[in-house]
């Protein structure tokens, strides 16, 4: 398959803003636009050989043509209402306009003419598809010494229409949808350093062009792609809660977090085997949710240099989806757990961590398979600045799995060091870093999706050596003229130089 392609783009935006001289009483407008035009060739040769209880071999040699033409406009216009005291009104519509037209012509080779003049009907298509969104909002806002809130309610009526044909069949449809939904958001000040804030909102999915052609796409002789016209929108309605508090005094905080997504009609692929050919087709089928809960806590032991972090979560997520025809539902669930010491001192700064990552899964489909993983790492590290301008840093992690398949849970253990010196009336540094002394890097992942689970274990650099010279033609106001090694977190060992590729930290 060899494809190419010349594509032309360009988009604008106009913001408008107005404050009227009664405090609070405001009008914005914006507006943006986004227009595309793609123009493409393509040749699709390919020899396929099935083999089973129907041996065929299938040739393809076509040449296709394809323009596809976007454009897209989106504006909006608010305005605000005091109504007196700390309330206000909010009034908002929103217009999005796309329209979206594409053009594929397949012929296939004539071995008489030796030409590619034989028009494909099937493979051929002439779609212009229009998509119109609109919103309109009403929304009442307070501002109190302890709290605000917002109130509102969105009528969201779509319009989507395709005009055209494909395999030589007309294909013109035209629908209407209207959903509505409620917001709200609610921020409430405990105290200076403690707020929690809960938001719900809403919003309807429109199916892309891609999902909603219903030609088919053979660039890939064993994966044929078909779209569907009957697609109706996803609407997901999607729940935040957010809660912190900080003391000051001895800088302890602690961090809530939870995000839960409930979506309508989703949308998924609908996938077959037939003859040896996976065929799949996109289909509203059902619901599926989302969650995750995340709680982080940091505080300093008692009134020394020592201090103790943990960062914990949960995530969880139901969907359904097709296994060669079959309908699948598809339970997951994650826990995961970091604890950690850290010490900083005037001239040495240590931390020691452990962490543990769990994952199960579950498959209506399948109720025997053992889908049980654990990830772990136990990891410690130093910065340590030494008279004569020497300085050390180091990093050591052990990883070690349970519940692969043989061949993945072999341990392993990652150790880093550098060690620098500072030279030329302390604006140079010289430094020696070695990475993975022990050659035991390697990169494990293990993904859950739908209907299927992948390990897969990836090549990384070895052990290796890197000598540096990094002379300081001047200093900004402030910076430490040390030749220690600090992270974006102001964490030793934590350099981006000094992580081996498929460490994850």
């Amino acid at each position: 398959y060899k494809a190419e392609s010349d594509s032309k783009a360009t988009a604008g935006e106009l913001l408008f803003r107005h404050r009227f001289t009664k405090p609070g009483n405001t009008l914005s407008l914006s507006f943006n636009y986004d227009i595309s035009e793609t123009k493409s060739e393509a040749y699709n040769i390919s020899e396929t050989n099935f083999y089973g209880e129907r041996e065929r071999t299938e040739l393809v040699n076509q040449f296709s043509t394809q323009n596809s033409n976007r454009y897209a406009l989106n504006g909006r216009l608010s305005y605000t209402q005091p109504l007196g005291g700390e309330y206000f009104m909010e009034f908002a519509y929103r217009y999005r306009y796309n329209r979206s037209d594409s053009d594929k012509e397949a012929y296939n080779f004539n071995q008489a003419t030796n030409k590619y003049d034989i028009q494909d009907i099937e493979y051929s298509n002439f779609l212009k598809n229009i998509t119109i969104e609109q919103q309109a909002e009403i929304n009442l806002r307070s501002n109190q010494e302890k709290y605000n809130y917002t109130v509102g309610f969105s009528a969201l009526p779509s319009y989507i229409s395709s005009i055209g044909e494909t395999g030589g069949v007309a294909r013109d449809f035209a629908r209407h949808r209207f959903n509505f939904t409620p917001r709200v958001d609610f921020r409430y000040n405990f105290a200076q350093n403690t707020t929690l804030r809960v938001e719900y909102n809403g919003r309807t999915n429109q199916p892309s062009l891609t999902q909603l052609q219903p030609v088919k796409d053979n660039s890939d002789p064993t994966r044929i792609r078909e779209g569907n016209l009957d697609l109706t929108p996803e609407f997901s309605n999607r729940f935040s809660l957010d809660y912190r508090n900080t003391k000051p005094g001895t800088f302890r905080t602690i961090s809530l977090r939870s995000d839960m997504n409930y979506t309508l009609n989703k949308i998924i692929n609908k996938s077959e085997y037939i003859e040896g050919v996976l065929y799949t087709k996109p289909v509203n089928e059902g619901t599926s949710f989302s969650g995750n809960l995340f709680l982080t806590y940091n505080s300093p032991i008692a009134q020394s240099k020592f201090t103790i972090s943990s960062s914990g979560g949960l995530n969880t997520s139901s969907s359904n989806s097709y296994s060669n025809g079959v309908k699948n539902h598809t339970n997951t669930l994650g826990v995961r757990e970091t604890l950690r010491f850290n010490y900083r001192g005037d001239k040495l700064n240590a931390t020691i961590s452990g962490s543990a990552n769990y994952s199960v899964a579950w498959y209506s489909i399948e109720q025997n398979g053992n889908n049980n993983t654990w990830n772990n790492r136990l990891s410690a590290d130093f910065n340590w600045t030494l008279p004569w301008g020497l300085n050390l840093t180091s990093d050591i992690s052990h990883l070690f799995y349970i519940g692969y398949p043989q061949g993945y849970n072999k341990p392993s253990t990652v150790w880093n060091a550098t060690g620098s010196k500072l030279l030329l009336k302390n604006m140079g540094t010289l430094a020696i870093r070695v990475f993975d002394i022990f050659k035991e890097s390697k990169s494990i992942s293990h993904n859950v999706s739908d209907n299927y689970i992948e390990d897969s274990e990836s090549n990384v650099l070895s052990r290796y050596f890197i000598f540096s010279f990094t002379y300081r033609f001047g200093t900004f106001s402030g910076s430490r003229n040390r030749g220690d090694w600090h992270g974006p977190s102001g964490g030793p060992g934590q350099s981006p130089m000094m992580r081996t590729p498929g460490q994850r930290f």
